[in-house]
């Protein structure tokens, strides 16, 4: 089966209204909170064709039983990701975070500095390790720990460990990998598949928002930046590759330490092999 990780304020609205037109009735929209009962009430919707699009992390396939997953995702540069997220948040009253950020009149850089949510801090890196095995209470524990301890309210993904999950991951089962900029990599994907023509291979722009000011120093920029400093180098490594027009795939880890590896070791899926078809 195939899966597409939306990784939120990344032109993952507009990529699934394309989704739509190459899958049609085989896209399975996922955009709840994923736990076991979830999973399992998911599990009649299984084919080999399935698609599942939506805002849920890296491991799905192990929950589904799924022994040949295949992922997809897009990314985009972690400041102006963030920088969209916040805006958002301003923007609706509905968004989860508004009436704090709003009603305690938080800057940006405040927010991140609290760890108000995981959007903050490493978020794609976050759902590219997607680590299903973590036991919710064990997650509840690592928050309340880093609240008590550290100050911030949502437990802060640091340490190239991490990043070193995500890239064996992306190796091992991740057919695309893109960048926000380069949308055209993957409508010339899809269309390679098949599942899309040449004709209608076009990404509709969906939920663009209006333009919004925020004024941003120097000195916030850094603190959006030291928050986010495993995703800025996944998309750094990533992105240098496509733009100096080089396979995205594969890529190396940040870390050779044996510590790094042991902490791999201990976030990592089981993988017995690469996930196949890549876009080289």
């Amino acid at each position: 089966m195939l899966y597409y990780l939306h990784i939120p304020k990344s032109a993952g609205t507009s990529v699934r209204e394309l989704f739509k037109r190459a899958y049609g009735e085989r896209l399975i929209e996922i955009y709840k909170n994923m736990d076991d009962a979830y999973a399992e009430s998911l599990k009649p919707l299984c084919h080999e064709d399935s698609v599942f699009f939506g805002h849920f992390g890296f491991s799905l396939h192990v929950r589904l039983g799924d022994n040949d997953a295949q992922y997809m995702t897009l990314l985009r540069h972690p400041v102006e990701r963030v920088i969209s997220w916040y805006k958002m948040v301003v923007r609706n009253s509905w968004a989860q975070h508004h009436d704090r950020i709003v009603g305690d009149r938080l800057t940006i850089a405040e927010a991140v500095q609290l760890g108000l949510c995981t959007e903050l801090n490493n978020h794609s890196v976050r759902v590219l390790v997607g680590n299903c095995l973590i036991s919710q209470t064990k997650l509840r524990m690592m928050d309340y720990c880093s609240a008590r301890l550290f100050g911030k309210e949502i437990y802060q993904y640091r340490g190239k460990r991490y990043l070193d999950a995500a890239i064996a991951n992306l190796n091992d089962y991740f057919c695309f990998v893109g960048i926000v900029e380069r949308l055209d990599q993957l409508t010339q994907f899809l269309a390679k598949r098949g599942v899309l023509t040449v004709e209608s291979a076009g990404v509709p722009r969906e939920n663009v928002a209006p333009p919004m000011e925020v004024t941003i120093d120097s000195q916030e920029l850094e603190v959006i930046r030291k928050a986010n400093e495993l995703d800025l180098m996944l998309y750094e490594h990533i992105a240098g590759k496509i733009n100096r027009g080089e396979a995205w795939y594969p890529l190396e880890p940040r870390s050779r330490s044996l510590v790094t590896r042991f902490h791999n070791a201990r976030l990592g899926i089981p993988r017995p092999r690469n996930a196949g078809e890549v876009c080289r």
